[in-house]
């Protein structure tokens, strides 16, 4: 899943940072799918707390339920001063759930499969492994309107909006892992908000 995470009051200043006693397990974040983290730096920020849940100022810190599509929240990026946020799951569950059983029967797999392990062994996975820089020929026939005609220009800000660098940055893949270029590929595939929001709002966004 992605999720998109909007500021939605002023500036919380000092709030007391609780120890902590939840087990933040990898699901709820949707770290152990192959398409978590379209963005890279926000799943880091709730493991180190800059990102806590907005019942965690208070005495029980329980994760929220998952099935949930918002959450109310604080953010921190220097650990003094928090801003009140709202984190929004960019697809339900069920959501999900229907893209993860289309592709395992698409590769005449049972409903349940391992995605990655379906991806990594297309003909479009192969030729992207071996791929320096995001092309047209790389996205053809690719659902999403964004891909219908995309220009270079904006297949480069993909990449660097991906890699979150600026767009100073390089537009080469030659930095990415195998398991980056599943994840955007997954991303481009089944779930291109995330991308757009990376690309034309430059709002923080990761897997989730």
């Amino acid at each position: 899943m992605a999720l998109s995470l909007n500021t939605r009051a002023k500036t919380i200043a000092n709030i007391t940072r609780l120890k902590p006693v939840y087990n933040f397990g990898r699901s709820f974040l949707g770290l152990d799918k192959c398409n978590a983290c379209i963005g890279t730096s926000l799943c880091r920020k709730f493991f180190k707390e800059e990102i806590r849940f907005e019942n965690w100022l208070s005495a029980g810190l329980k994760l929220p339920p998952s099935n949930k599509k918002m959450y109310f929240a604080n953010y921190t990026a220097d650990t003094v001063s928090w801003k009140p946020v709202v984190i929004s799951r960019l697809q339900s569950k069920y959501q999900n759930e229907l893209s993860d059983r289309k592709i395992c029967i698409s590769a005449s797999k049972k409903v349940t499969c391992s995605i990655e392990n379906v991806l990594r062994g297309t003909e479009r996975f192969q030729k992207w492994l071996t791929a320096d820089r995001l092309t047209a020929e790389l996205v053809q026939s690719l659902p999403s309107p964004l891909l219908r005609c995309p220009s270079q220009r904006l297949l480069d800000r993909i990449v660097r909006r991906y890699a979150e660098v600026r767009d100073s940055g390089s537009v080469l893949m030659r930095q990415f892992s195998d398991r980056d270029k599943l994840r955007l590929l997954y991303t481009l595939s089944v779930n291109t908000h995330p991308i757009v929001l990376q690309v034309l709002f430059l709002r923080v966004t990761a897997g989730f």
